[in-house]
């Protein structure tokens, strides 16, 4: 598969931008959670193998093809005196290597969480900071965030960073991003300009005095620009709300050290803590 047809698969243009790639993906996870295979009879698997190909973090080495081949013609005098499949045998090689590897990782995540489970309480106000938005230390911002209200016992942040050059740490930040927005039990979300926008307008919000229930803090002039009306792929008609408040001058958010051009503040439709969110809220916009 070459970058035209994974683009195909994805379908999307020769032209298409890794924005685009990046965003179409989020459409197709939430499509593939309801089916296996598509009109087109591609599955997911198909979907994020053409997925890794577009992006460019999966490709077609001639030189390790060469090599390959090279050993074909003239095998390695070990292997053949043992009768080994050189191949075979570097891909187990390969393999195990990997395993073992991963195994003293998962020992290592099981140790954690065990302890994890024996002495955290669970967290009553959950916090996602998403988008090219970085926040170095997550511990302190939730230790400050427990010290300033007396309604958390717990905090729970965390920062999915989608900005950086390293194609497989954004594959994975990709990937927790999706799966945030799909299954996240999260109060609170911070997140940028660019993916405000790329929510809010796919009906990933609730409105703010849905939640707060007044605008009595909150000059509705200064945030008119994030007035946004939904998306809709059918019939319904949405009026425009506001979704989320810049919170780019909020002490707290600048003491906790978030890095990145503009903050907004939004409530997504998975908030359970309602009390403590909108107490966050509160200390955040004031």
């Amino acid at each position: 598969m070459d970058r035209k047809e994974a683009l195909k698969i994805l379908g999307l243009n020769e032209d298409a931008t890794n924005d685009e790639i990046n965003k179409r993906m989020n459409i197709l996870y939430r499509k593939f959670r309801q089916i296996e295979k598509d009109e087109n009879g591609y599955t997911l698997e198909d979907i994020d193998k053409a997925y890794r190909i577009a992006s460019g973090i999966s490709y077609h080495d001639p030189v390790a093809e060469q090599k390959k081949k090279q050993r074909q013609e003239n095998p390695n005098f070990i292997f053949k005196l043992l009768k080994i499949d050189e191949e075979k045998a570097r891909n187990f090689i390969y393999y195990y290597k990997w395993h073992a590897l991963i195994g003293l990782v998962v020992l290592a995540i099981l140790i954690t969480t065990i302890i994890s489970f024996t002495t955290r309480v669970e967290p009553d106000l959950r916090i996602l900071v998403v988008g090219e938005l970085f926040l170095p230390d997550t511990t302190v911002f939730e230790e400050r965030i427990s010290e300033e209200l007396d309604s958390v016992e717990e905090a729970l942040v965390q920062n999915v960073f989608l900005g950086g050059n390293d194609p497989q740490l954004q594959m994975g930040m990709q990937m927790k991003y999706v799966a945030e927005l799909a299954g996240g039990d999260n109060d609170i979300f911070i997140v940028d300009e660019e993916k405000y926008f790329e929510i809010a307008k796919q009906g990933g919000f609730k409105p703010v005095a849905q939640v707060t229930g007044n605008f009595d803090k909150i000059d509705l002039n200064e945030h008119s620009d994030l007035i946004v009306k939904i998306d809709s792929d059918d019939d319904t008609k949405h009026e425009p709300e506001l979704y989320g408040i810049d919170v780019t001058e909020s002490s707290l958010l600048k003491e906790a050290g978030i890095i990145g051009n503009r903050l907004i503040i939004a409530f997504p439709h998975t908030i359970t803590n309602t009390d403590n969110a909108i107490e966050f809220f509160n200390l955040v916009v004031k």
